[in-house]
């Protein structure tokens, strides 16, 4: 894996920040004061929200060609000027500056006791980008998070592989896991180096990002199915059914958080979804086709699974990019930061704030619209 200090990497990295050397320290409103844990998880932290971009490459297992991407990173900041983003050209994020001076972290980290970022990692749709889910990637970045969203090449809204090759399948967690090595890896010279908490993660994942998070999590795949129904057929080569065979799962990842999208049989087969231990949070909308009850059926026991389902939402509710008439992003994501945050914060913090572990346990209502369920233990 490359980093560079140019924009090597997608059309879909936001303007004009692409390349930028990360900047230094520069405190414009106060710092806040308090446990970040004490921060109420149902509204946006106090921390501004700093944004830069990676570009990077590697080469993928099963291929022989470098992949080329760009990297997104949010983070706290005590900036209150500057220029703000526009996702894919096209989006723009009012409440995020660009290049802005990171903040000192806030979370005392168990391990080294002394403070570091928390992580959070996001994998964005198909035909979507780094940026799309932004509301919930900021408030994360406000709670003095770090949150880093690899472009997925080939699935971007400029540019995307029609039909995907069979390769983007594991890919995208290949993605997942060089993100994570490289916020790890940065030097000396970056002001994020050596305070980013990488070695325990939460993933989130929107859409064909679901896919992602299962195989991230450590689903198996059932190869033979693969080779059986992936289309168009014989269009995948021993080295790429091998990567499917070893798995792309991440131990690092702790907790996940499935947004709005299904467990693919293709490719996971009937039970591949078993081998998946860590708690994972699905959410979806009332007005999409994918079926949260079925899946809470289909896979509680042995996954720990939450689902919450938020009414009146759409697929796109979830990425600020489509529009829906019974539900504005804007309310669907304020529900959506309340269960991640919480969930976030119980499973990888520790986190025994009383709102927080009512939001994850269910006994504490978010908001009517958004119905909570779980399976008996």
């Amino acid at each position: 894996m490359d980093a560079g200090s140019s924009d090597s990497g997608g059309d879909d990295a936001a303007t004009p920040d692409a390349g930028r050397d990360a900047p230094e320290v520069d405190a414009s409103i106060a710092y806040p004061a308090g446990d970040p844990l004490s921060w109420p998880v149902d509204a946006p932290g106090p921390f501004h929200v700093g944004y830069r971009t990676i570009p990077f490459e590697y080469l993928p297992a099963g291929q022989t060609e470098m992949r080329q991407s760009v990297l997104h990173i949010w983070y706290p900041t005590l900036a209150s000027a500057g220029a703000h983003p526009r996702y894919a050209g096209l989006y723009p994020d009012s409440a995020a500056f660009v290049d802005a001076p990171l903040a000192p972290p806030a979370h005392a980290d168990a391990a080294s006791g002394e403070n570091r970022y928390p992580l959070l990692v996001h994998s964005h749709g198909w035909r979507a980008f780094g940026g799309s889910s932004w509301l919930m990637l900021d408030d994360f970045a406000s709670h003095g998070w770090v949150v880093i969203a690899p472009e997925h090449t080939g699935s971007l809204l400029s540019a995307y592989d029609d039909p995907r090759p069979i390769a983007h399948y594991y890919e995208r967690s290949l993605d997942i896991t060089t993100s994570i090595d490289l916020v790890r890896d940065l030097g000396a010279s970056d002001p994020l180096s050596g305070l980013v908490t990488t070695d325990r993660v939460v993933l989130s994942g929107h859409s064909f990002g679901v896919h992602t998070v299962w195989a991230s999590t450590g689903a198996t795949f059932d190869v033979a199915r693969i080779e059986a129904t992936f289309t168009p057929t014989g269009a995948y080569t021993s080295e790429e059914l091998a990567v499917f065979a070893a798995g792309v799962g991440d131990p690092r990842i702790v907790a996940a958080i499935p947004i709005a999208g299904d467990i693919d049989e293709d490719f996971f087969g009937d039970t591949g979804f078993s081998s998946v231990t860590v708690p994972l949070l699905s959410i979806t909308g009332s007005e999409d086709t994918v079926d949260g009850q079925a899946q809470l059926t289909q896979v509680s026991p042995p996954v720990d699974l939450t689902w919450v389902q938020i009414e009146g939402a759409c697929h796109n509710s979830f990425a600020v990019i489509g529009l829906c008439a019974t539900i504005t992003a804007e309310d669907t994501m304020q529900m959506v930061n309340a269960y991640t945050l919480s969930f976030a914060r119980v499973h990888l913090l520790g986190d025994e704030d009383p709102l927080a572990v009512g939001i994850v346990d269910g006994t504490h209502e978010v908001d009517a619209r958004a119905s909570f369920h779980r399976s008996p233990p």
